[in-house]
């Protein structure tokens, strides 16, 4: 039997050691967040800069005129086809290291008709188009901790033979994780009448 001095000592020394476990464990967890969050805010002050520069572009070309009927009959299709459509989605998602399905990233793909707002006369964009074309609305929404999955996206928007306009980009800081972001793309897609 060991004496009651020699095992307090012992048990503070174990006690001393638990705690001095766990401040390690947190300044390591801590830093490890700490760099993640150091790496996000980074990331959006990159997106605020091409944000703002994207916005002067707009508004130094805001005369410039849509393109020909001519030139988007290239890249309109001839027929609204609902499931080649959603093909189309899914697959830029997939290609995009979006995992489709995986709980976590909550892959949402919507695919509806415009709003009849965009055929009214009250000057939009689309009016002139809705005389020509039947348009339609995609939405994508998905999770996810990397901000490059999104641009991934958008450059694939850009690589199929398909015309597609971005009507608004939407992200958004999940309050369960802070260290994940909800994306939220809303495109609006052509077919010929």
């Amino acid at each position: 039997m060991l004496s009651k001095k020699f095992s307090d000592m012992i048990f503070i020394s174990v006690v001393i050691l638990i705690i001095a476990a766990i401040f390690v464990m947190r300044v390591i967890i801590l830093n490890t967040y700490d760099d993640r969050i150091e790496r996000y805010e980074n990331e959006i002050t990159e997106l605020e800069a091409q944000i703002a520069r994207d916005a002067r572009l707009i508004v130094d070309n805001r005369h410039d005129q849509l393109p020909s009927l001519e030139e988007m009959a290239q890249v309109v299709p001839r027929r609204f086809d609902f499931n080649a459509l959603e093909d189309l989605i899914y697959g830029m998602v997939a290609v995009s290291n979006i995992p489709l399905y995986d709980a976590d990233a909550d892959v949402f793909v919507g695919i509806g008709s415009a709003p009849a707002a965009y055929g009214s006369p009250t000057g939009n964009a689309f009016n002139p188009l809705t005389q020509h074309f039947d348009l339609y609305r995609v939405t994508i929404s998905f999770n996810t901790d990397d901000l490059d999955d999104m641009r991934v996206l958008l450059d694939h928007l850009d690589s199929v033979n398909q015309l597609f306009v971005i009507q608004s980009l939407e992200f958004y800081l999940n309050t369960d994780n802070p260290l994940d972001f909800s994306v939220e793309v809303v495109l609006v897609t052509f077919y010929q009448k």
